[in-house]
């Protein structure tokens, strides 16, 4: 029997598919990588994490290449002020602040906002990373974030699509879906889809951009 390609997805909660659905186990079915799959019958491997940062979305996408060859990327770009600290032990989030806790991993997502204001000062080896992250100008970050993966694509010769998930960078780059609502929050505003209030969409809005990618891919 002949194996499906492999489409694999990263990105944060607008690839997860947060809000998609009322239901928060049913999130991921809802994404647009899970309608997406449908119509281009791939198998689907939906790597995004809620709250990630672009950071992550490299290392991680890297973690998996490392052990697998699938068909097709594609990478949803999260905002450009989130950041990846490495903490010496692991650490987990509960109630909206990160804590030790042995179930958890040695990675903090956070945001310029949370470093500038030492959400995370009480976390041994933490402290003395934030003035060097806040250095290094967002913008900066994400063109760093982006170049580094898009070569490692081309070196491993993989076919991938970069997109913006959030209208917080520029959007010229030839790697981007070539038109100028290729920000995924961009095209949901001019198509009158209306975000929820933590800046999410529901499952009518990834069907729509699954839609857009298909007939980008085809």
């Amino acid at each position: 029997m002949k194996k499906n390609k492999i489409l694999y997805t990263n990105g944060c909660s607008l690839t997860y598919g947060t809000e998609s659905v009322p239901q928060q186990d049913q999130w991921m079915n809802y994404s647009w990588p899970s309608y997406l799959g449908k119509l281009l019958n791939y198998d689907v491997v939906n790597d995004a994490v809620m709250n990630c940062s672009n950071d992550s979305i490299v290392r991680r996408t890297k973690l998996y290449l490392t052990k697998h060859n699938p068909d097709l990327v594609i990478i949803g770009w999260t905002s450009a002020n989130r950041y990846e600290v490495f903490s010496r032990n692991p650490v987990k989030m509960i109630d909206g602040y990160y804590e030790y806790d042995d179930d958890g991993d040695n990675w903090i997502q956070c945001t310029v906002h949370s470093l500038e204001n030492n959400h995370y000062g009480h976390l041994s080896g933490v402290a003395k990373f934030v003035k060097h992250i806040l250095s290094n100008k967002p913008q900066e970050n994400y063109d760093n974030a982006v170049n580094n993966l898009s070569n490692y694509l081309e070196n491993k010769n993989v076919k991938y699509v970069f997109f913006n998930g959030y209208d917080t960078t520029n959007n010229k780059d030839k790697m981007f879906l070539p038109d100028t609502d290729a920000t995924y929050y961009k095209y949901m505003v001019k198509n009158n889809i209306r975000p929820t209030k933590t800046y999410h969409f529901t499952k009518e809005a990834n069907q729509l951009w699954a839609q857009k990618l298909f007939e980008h891919l085809t």
